[in-house]
């Protein structure tokens, strides 16, 4: 066997062990391989107040954008519509990372706010499981 065969297969094998157990080289928090490129992944608008409407911005309601850099959920890339309205959920009736009470959470998933960009903390949820809570 020649340097570059047992080079490629290193590194082949390399690659899929860090794919498949990034936790075992320390990946687990960080954003992997292709799933940093999608709009996949859930995020939150969450206001002091509710708004009208979350496509609209405002200057007079405290507002942040929460992603799940700020309170870390279990593998991101498979959020559905369930999970992200149960994760913004969970933010209801917290204080902000500035303080403020989080009044109102609008989920954003793919592009558009679910559920027309209703208030989530408005809403009665009952989630079919708590996977996002760590």
């Amino acid at each position: 066997m020649d340097r570059w065969s047992l080079f490629f297969g290193l590194v082949s094998v390399i690659i899929v062990v860090t794919m498949m157990v990034p936790r075992l080289f320390g990946l687990h928090q960080s954003t992997q391989w292709g799933g940093m490129y999608v709009d996949g992944w859930c995020s939150l608008l969450v206001t002091a107040a509710p708004l009208e409407s979350p496509y609209q911005s405002t200057t007079t309601v405290a507002t942040a954008r929460v992603t799940e850099d700020d309170r870390p959920v279990w593998y991101t890339p498979m959020h559905t519509e369930e999970s992200c309205i149960g994760w913004a959920h969970s933010f209801c009736g917290t204080p902000s990372s500035k303080g403020w009470p989080i009044v109102a959470a609008y989920a954003y998933l793919q592009g558009t706010y679910l559920l027309d960009g209703a208030n989530i903390c408005t809403l009665p949820f009952q989630p079919s499981f708590q996977w996002y809570r760590r």
